[in-house]
């Protein structure tokens, strides 16, 4: 072999040594601990009370949101009154407040889900800030069900644009199953046309 080829491989011989010695520095290759090492057990009530601690810790350091006065003919809604609380052993019933609103004006706060729908005018609104993925997974593990689907009047070929943060809306409540434009709902609403200036 001529020299420069033995100082290659020397060389090549090194770096991989070097490289090899460094890759064993920086993995640990202990297994890890047994679950019953990693996480403590905790009683199903227990944790219930943790989470209930945490949630009301948040809400008191939150400022409330200032409302403007409801507009004459318009009831409050929010969606906690939705449904019965607690859940029974039929699973998820809508409460008499929601059903004694059924085909009447209501004012609701929440946020519009960061998604498109099939029909232009439509918009999901929900208690909290969405970003569903229906393409991946449709929509049952993405929106909750305390939601309504918004109708908004105005051109059918527009699409209405997804506005950020909270919004307070007002317009027609309607109960009940349907399948109306093609989508699914069981709480939806037709917002009040925008005031003549």
């Amino acid at each position: 072999m001529k020299p420069n080829a033995i100082t290659f491989i020397f060389c090549l011989c090194t770096a991989l040594s070097i490289q090899n010695s460094l890759s064993q520095d920086h993995h640990d290759h202990t297994a890890p601990a047994p679950p019953s090492q990693r996480r403590t057990h905790v009683e199903p009530e227990e944790l219930a009370k943790i989470l209930t601690r945490e949630r009301d810790a948040l809400e008191a350091t939150r400022e409330p949101i200032k409302l403007p006065p409801l507009p004459d003919g318009v009831e409050e809604l929010s969606f906690q009154e939705f449904f019965q609380n607690p859940v029974g052993p039929r699973g998820l019933e809508p409460s008499s407040r929601l059903l004694s609103l059924n085909g009447k004006r209501v004012r609701l706060l929440g946020y519009v889900a960061e998604m498109e729908r099939s029909n232009k005018r439509n918009i999901l609104f929900a208690p909290m800030p969405l970003r569903p993925q229906p393409e991946e997974y449709g929509l049952c593990d993405d929106i909750p069900a305390t939601h309504v689907l918004v109708t908004i009047p105005g051109d059918p070929g527009v699409q209405v644009p997804i506005v950020p943060g909270a919004l307070l809306l007002t317009g027609t409540l309607s109960v009940g199953n349907s399948d109306e434009g093609g989508e699914m709902s069981f709480v939806r609403m037709l917002l009040d046309p925008p005031a003549s200036k």
